[in-house]
């Protein structure tokens, strides 16, 4: 339903069911409500078209009926396309419900939703290097940070991968959370870390 040339059909299955009922129901209505007033009116078909010698004529009673008649007919005609709209509206309400709720994103927001989901990525790279690195309680090299990372993610969620961990150190060393000497990391406390980052937000909105 997402592809712009797709096209939303009936199923057979709803064919047949809306098709059956209106025929069986419209049988059910010839016969109880129309078969008197059709003889008359076929008598007098016949009778115009010189298929039959037998004068025919309505009386005020059969025009009644069959003006009752045709009312019954009418109205079965419009339930039963009532019946095939409601269904229609049902499949066009699908429609609209899965565009609505399974389409991410369209035109600039695309780039936008692309760029909001990057940015997120990189913000959690971030957070699992800090905090593995933090829970650690000592210095680390990368290598023993990048196998924490990738242990936990196989013990938690039985899945492997591979941890940029030079990515994360790299940003983390940079908003000065991550201290680097002598080939290890140590990340500082984490009131410390807050004021590290709070001063850098400040000064990226700072006047001066």
């Amino acid at each position: 339903m997402l592809f712009p040339n797709s096209e939303v059909r009936m199923r057979k299955l709803d064919k047949a069911i809306i098709g059956g009922s209106a025929l069986v129901g419209g049988t059910v209505v010839l016969v109880t409500k129309l078969g008197a007033s059709l003889v008359v009116l076929a008598g007098i078909v016949a009778y115009w078209f010189g298929l039959s010698n037998n004068e025919a004529s309505i009386t005020t009673k059969e025009l009644l009926a069959l003006g009752a008649s045709s009312g019954v007919l009418g109205g079965f005609i419009f339930k039963e396309w009532s019946k095939f709209k409601n269904r229609k509206l049902k499949f066009m309400k699908a429609l609209a419900d899965n565009l609505y709720f399974k389409n991410l994103d369209n035109n600039s927001g695309v780039f936008h939703h692309l760029i909001d989901s990057a940015e997120e990525e990189e913000c959690k790279e971030a957070i699992l290097a800090y905090y593995f690195l933090l829970i650690l309680g000592k210095p680390s090299t990368s290598e023993q940070l990048d196998s924490q990372v990738e242990q936990w993610f196989s013990k938690k969620f039985d899945f492997q991968i591979d941890f940029e961990i030079e990515d994360a150190l790299e940003k983390l060393t940079r908003f000065g959370i991550v201290i680097f000497e002598n080939g290890l990391y140590q990340a500082i406390s984490i009131p410390k870390a807050q004021a590290e980052l709070d001063a850098k937000w400040d000064a990226i909105f700072s006047l001066d």
